[in-house]
């Protein structure tokens, strides 16, 4: 049976002999020498990334500028980013490895095991936050022999502890690579996650939108590996188990999932980001920066452009969505004015919607304020007018100057 990756050490109990790095590297003088030339690379690569900084600072920033649009819920079809309350996330492409090229030149191997939401970078928890700020994460601590289903089930009954669970909309990001199962054919990943969303389908029936990343794809891994000889190495170990990750037990999977999990309150989108991945290309070779130092997980950085990508993809339409994921920047994707919802197979047919107007009533305490206002200055203008009159009717008034009237002449001279 196939043992989580979580502690430092990388190994499968089985029929086979333990495999672990720092055996390797303490055993294989070759080895040796290869493995630190991988992570002076690696190290190299990230350092030569001056971009990360503005991108990774920015593209938060970038989603809070997005539209807001109200609109008529009707099930998860309608289903906006801001409409989303719990969020969690689950399998082997979930995690990462830390690089301090100190500390690995030391022997001190990383567990490649911290969550994404532990990330300094953008990660799909935090951007789920900018639309909504009461975000509850569920962060499951994930020991080394815990199967996907049972991370599954754990993550299940953390979200039952919440209250009100069943009316909050929940996001379940399931990113799983060929460690999330095993080298046989019932027990291959893609079958570890068909029976971990009949358990939540069972458990979690309402309200509830998972996201799966298809990992038959090859491409990145088979990068690495032709990109240097440490990686050949170091995923040579996981030959059998991607014999046991084909892409038609993907395809059976998602026929399941379509006529079984659709419905209004509970849905699954199966993502083919990696269906034709690769690593990007630099000028003098492939960019190993995007991995950790054992290949198989991301590094920091590879884990963010990945949620980068889901939450692009998440938001575009079937027919348009991307199958040749490439770990590089790109601008985030603000949900479509013309369909401003997560996309799905029924939203992405059809995307039928009734926008809510502002209602009338909520802006009555703004007119009034206005009104009395504009009344105040009113009343104020008319005073002013009137004080400005009566001070010039006052100045108006002239004595009448001397024999302006002569009548009293008149009468003199009559008595003369």
């Amino acid at each position: 049976m196939l043992f989580f990756l979580f502690p430092l050490l990388f190994f499968v109990i089985s029929a086979e002999i333990a495999f672990r790095i720092n055996e390797k590297l303490s055993t294989d003088p070759q080895f040796y020498e290869e493995w630190k030339d991988l992570i002076s690379i690696q190290d190299r690569q990230m350092g030569d990334h001056s971009e990360d900084l503005f991108h990774f600072s920015s593209l938060l920033h970038q989603l809070k500028s997005c539209p807001s649009v109200r609109t008529l819920s009707d099930g998860v079809n309608s289903l906006r980013v801001e409409d989303v309350a719990i969020y969690a996330d689950l399998g082997h492409l979930s995690t990462y490895c830390t690089h301090n090229l100190t500390r690995l030149n030391n022997g001190d191997l990383d567990s490649c095991g911290h969550h994404s939401s532990s990330s300094s970078l953008p990660t799909l928890d935090k951007m789920f936050r900018v639309f909504n700020s009461n975000l509850t994460l569920i962060n499951v601590h994930r020991s080394h022999n815990e199967s996907f289903v049972n991370q599954t089930k754990a993550i299940t009954a953390r979200i039952k502890e919440i209250p009100g669970n069943e009316d909050k909309w929940k996001m379940i990001v399931m990113l799983p690579n060929i460690q999330d199962g095993e080298a046989s054919e019932t027990g291959q990943a893609a079958i570890e996650v068909l029976q971990a969303i009949e358990y939540l389908n069972d458990n979690l029936p309402r309200n509830t939108f998972i996201l799966v990343l298809k990992s038959s794809g090859k491409g990145i891994w088979r990068d690495a590996s032709h990109a240097h000889s440490a990686c050949l190495t170091l995923l040579d170990r996981w030959k059998k188990f991607v014999d046991y990750n084909s892409e038609e037990v993907w395809d059976q999977v998602k026929i399941i999932v379509e006529k079984n999990f659709q419905n209004q309150q509970f849905t699954v989108e199966i993502l083919p980001l990696l269906n034709e991945g690769a690593l990007a290309q630099l000028p003098n070779g492939s960019d190993l920066s995007s991995l950790g130092f054992d290949c198989a997980h991301w590094s920091e950085r590879g884990l963010s452009l990945l949620h980068g990508a889901i939450w692009t993809s998440m938001l575009t339409s079937l027919s348009m969505r991307s199958k040749e994921y490439r770990p590089l920047h790109s601008t985030p994707k603000c949900p479509e004015p013309r369909c401003p919802f997560i996309r799905t197979s029924a939203n992405s047919a059809v995307c039928l919607w009734s926008k809510i107007e502002e209602d009338p009533f909520t802006l009555a305490p703004q007119f009034i304020a206005v009104a009395i206002l504009s009344v105040s200055a009113l009343l104020c203008f008319i005073l002013v007018i009137f004080l400005c009159l009566r001070k010039d009717k006052g100045q108006l008034k002239k004595e009448k100057a001397f024999g302006s009237n002569f009548s009293s002449i008149k009468f003199i001279d009559d008595d003369a």
